[in-house]
């Protein structure tokens, strides 16, 4: 009699210890079980002389509701389904659930799952449909309002600059009730808490994207100070180092990189912090290098450009295998090209792979031929340095080549006419 109600708790126990695929069998085998027990409730009435007890209990079976562990079996088996990826079938599985059960109480969340599988199938105008109507909902308010948000910044084109803009700033007032929302429920939903820290990040992503970097980092900060998110600290004080840098605030994004480092000593975030602690030193130094007043000039930037190359050199010594390494080598050939090293600028630039001069780093081959030809000699009286001389020439020639026509460089970059001259002298 109650077999498969335990079947459901089990099928629970194992969903909560996030054994997935054991909880998906047992739920599946409920509703099997069900199925298959109201198959033989139908076979039974047809016997007679049934004790009235007997028929009373197979008659509700075969023809009454299902129990509500049936129903609830239905609604984790999709949402199951769809944290294992299975979007389509989940989306399908929800829309099923919800017009069967129609009075359920579950059918608002159903409904929440459903357009999150929209989203993810990228069925932006459904979902949008959805959550509007879901975030009138109490209960749900702070998670429709939340995946709403998401919607309209996945759904806008960021090649339309105008209505991508206009899809942040709306993307972030939503985001910003969903924060408050969920504040207001955490006194008696713990849930609710944990929400509001995620939601807090998203909303600093998404000002991010919209140029709102000094907001950005206030509400990273809002994530990092709230104790109740303290799985999220560590990532939210990495982001808050590039708003900060972002926001062209480089002394409060440095102090926020020495705060994490001393926090965080073994994070795998480490190289994005000192990566970022070094575009600080970088910008610092360039910014000094533009002010026609700079005081003590040659030894002001000395002292600050040697800062930079320290950290880059920190980056690319400890972190070789950093996402950015080759950004990082590109910023010391920069420095150095600055300060006429040329050679060392050379020598930075090699280590950076033919396949990854692009996009950011297509100003490799440039740099790189430049450096090449301030580096010829002014005058030479021999064959032998008449062929190094022209050798040099030709490999700065086919460096400017690939620059020039690399299919990421726009014509339009500041420096191609400069290449196409550089390129032209080589020639001759």
């Amino acid at each position: 009699d109650f077999g498969l109600h335990a079947r459901f708790l089990l099928a629970r126990a194992h969903q909560l210890a996030e054994e997935r695929p054991e909880a998906l069998g047992q739920f599946q085998a409920v509703l099997d079980g069900y199925e298959k027990r109201k198959a033989q409730a139908v076979e039974a009435l047809k016997q007679q002389n049934l004790p009235a007890g007997r028929r009373a209990a197979l008659t509700a079976l075969a023809q009454g509701p299902a129990g509500d562990y049936v129903i609830r079996a239905q609604f984790h088996l999709a949402q199951l389904t769809a944290e294992m990826g299975k979007y389509a079938e989940a989306a399908q599985a929800f829309g099923a659930f919800a017009q069967k059960y129609a009075n359920n109480p579950l059918v608002p969340e159903a409904q929440l799952r459903l357009a999150w599988c929209q989203i993810q199938q990228r069925s932006f105008n459904e979902a949008i449909g959805l959550l509007g109507n879901l975030a009138k909902n109490p209960d749900l308010a702070d998670q429709a309002t939340w995946w709403l948000a998401k919607a309209k910044v996945q759904a806008a084109d960021p090649a339309n600059a105008q209505a991508y803009a206009a899809a942040l700033a709306e993307a972030i007032g939503l985001l910003r009730r969903a924060a408050e929302n969920a504040a207001g429920k955490a006194a008696t939903d713990p849930a609710a808490k944990d929400r509001r820290g995620e939601i807090l990040m998203e909303l600093a992503d998404t000002q991010q994207l919209a140029r709102q970097y000094k907001e950005a980092a206030e509400t990273y900060q809002l994530v990092i100070q709230d104790p109740a998110n303290a799985a999220r600290i560590e990532e939210a004080s990495q982001r808050q180092t590039v708003a900060l840098h972002l926001a062209g605030m480089y002394q409060q994004s440095d102090d926020a990189c020495r705060r994490f480092e001393a926090s965080f000593p073994r994070s795998t975030l480490l190289p994005a912090v000192w990566f970022r602690a070094a575009e600080n030193a970088f910008f610092v130094a360039k910014a000094a290098a533009d002010n026609p007043n700079l005081p003590d000039r040659v030894n002001q930037l000395r002292r600050l450009y040697g800062e930079a190359v320290g950290r880059y050199e920190q980056v690319i010594r400890q972190s070789p295998d950093f996402q950015y390494v080759n950004l990082a080598r590109y910023a010391l050939a920069t420095i150095h090209y600055r300060q006429q090293r040329y050679q060392e600028a050379v020598s930075s630039l090699s280590a950076v792979p033919d396949a990854d001069r692009t996009g950011e780093l297509a100003a490799v081959n440039y740099l790189m031929g430049d450096c090449l030809l301030r580096t010829l000699p002014a005058d030479v009286d021999d064959a032998v340095g008449v062929a190094r001389m022209v050798a040099q020439a030709q490999q700065a020639s086919k460096l400017l080549e690939a620059f020039v026509g690399a299919a990421g460089t726009s014509p339009k970059a500041p420096e191609t006419p400069d290449a196409l001259l550089k390129l032209g002298w080589c020639y001759q």
